[in-house]
This record gives structure tokens, C-alpha cells and sequence, in this order.
């Protein structure tokens, strides 16, 4: 028993009435959790001024991730927008998408994935700091980065349509675009991607158009 005690870390909780208290006592002890629950509600109601509905935060790492319902509405930010550009542009994580089905019937998508594009009429719940909902507010997304995209063997005819389907998915590119490219190979083309979109573009397309992505800048 006193060998199980003496290898448990010691992990102490600390609730205080200050956050400049909870900031000192987390200098002297690293390994403490404090919190201040007015700083909490503090970072929850400014979360809700940006007119979304805060459903519960949690501490971690330090810092305050709220837990935030978004309705997608026509004209904001977030409308018509990839979730990887949602995720990886603001720094935020999706957990739940509800949308409709092409019947009209509501369904809820638990973490959905990158090519996934949010429509008017959407719910989003997603995980984010204060500092994420205050750059979905601005616009305000980390841009991506330029690659250039060689293919050097044309797919089949018969393939050709599923490729030119999941490239539009992957990329920003529309469908005419993606297929002037795959007519065209051996060709190369200039797409914007974050760097875990451009690693899933290669995975994803590996087996019927293997492809090579190059950093622009």
C-alpha cells in the first residue's frame, strides 16, 4: 500500500476566487489544476456575445475549451465552407454535424469528416477556445498552403469518373477543373491545402491516381 502510494503522483485540484491567485499558485506548483470559476464565466459569456450558444467548457492544458453550438446561417462565415477549412483555418475541432439528408430527414454526423461542406439550415457543435470563436466571428482563418499536384500516369476511362469526384471532395476545385487535370495528365496543377488535407489527398488517391504534392511557398 505505501508502494502504490508513493508512486501516484501527486495531482492536486485547486479552485481559487482569483485568477491572478490561480496563475501565482500554478508558477509554484506545475503540477497543480486551478481554477476560477468568475474567470470561467467570464470567457462563457464572452463566448456567448459573439451570439452562439455555449453549451459547457472544460479546462485543459490550461486553457478554457468551450464546447459551442453553431447554427449555420446564408452570409456567415461558416456557410458553404469545408469542415477542414473550419477545423484547421480556425483552430477549432468539430464533434457533431446535424443536416439533412437528400429526403429532407434530419441526421447527426459525429465528427464528420475534412470534405464535408456546411449548408445553410446545418448545426455545428464543436470544441474551441475563446480565441477560435472570436476568429470564426472575423473570418479570420490561418490560410493554407500553395502545393503543386504531378500526376504522371492517366487513369482508365472507366475510372476516370470516381477519380474526378473524389478530387473535387479533397481539394477546392470544382468538378470542371478536376477534370481538365485528369484529362490532361501527365499535368500538374496549383491547389491551396492544409498540410493534413494534402497528406489525405495522396493516401486517398494512391491505389487508382497515385500523385506527388510539391510546397509552392
Amino acid at each position: 500500500e505505501k508502494t502504490l502510494v508513493s508512486d501516484r503522483p501527486f495531482l492536486p485540484v485547486v479552485r481559487t476566487r482569483s485568477q491572478s491567485f490561480s496563475d501565482n499558485l500554478a508558477a509554484m506548483i506545475p503540477q497543480a489544476q486551478t481554477f476560477c470559476p468568475y474567470a470561467l464565466s467570464a470567457e462563457a459569456f464572452a463566448g456567448a456575445a459573439f451570439g452562439e450558444n455555449i453549451l459547457g467548457l472544460f479546462r485543459l492544458s490550461g486553457q478554457t475549451i468551450l464546447i459551442t453550438e453553431y447554427s449555420v446561417q446564408t452570409g456567415d462565415t461558416l456557410a458553404y465552407k469545408q469542415m477542414a477549412q473550419v477545423a484547421y483555418g480556425y483552430g477549432v475541432v468539430p464533434i457533431l454535424r446535424e443536416t439533412k439528408d437528400p429526403s429532407g430527414k434530419i441526421c447527426a454526423i459525429l465528427l464528420p469528416t475534412d470534405e464535408q461542406r456546411l449548408l445553410p439550415g446545418d448545426r455545428l457543435f464543436l470544441l474551441s477556445s475563446i480565441n477560435g470563436l472570436r476568429r470564426i466571428e472575423r473570418g479570420e482563418k490561418t490560410p493554407p498552403r500553395h502545393w503543386r499536384v504531378t500526376a504522371d500516369t492517366r487513369p482508365s476511362v472507366a475510372s476516370s469518373p470516381s477519380i474526378i469526384e473524389r478530387f473535387t471532395q479533397l481539394t477546392n476545385c470544382n468538378p470542371e477543373q478536376a477534370r481538365q487535370f485528369i484529362e490532361q495528365i501527365p499535368a500538374a496543377i496549383d491547389i491551396e491545402l492544409y498540410d493534413y488535407q494534402a497528406a489525405r489527398l495522396i493516401q486517398a488517391l494512391q491505389s487508382q491516381l497515385p500523385v506527388r504534392l510539391s510546397p509552392i511557398r
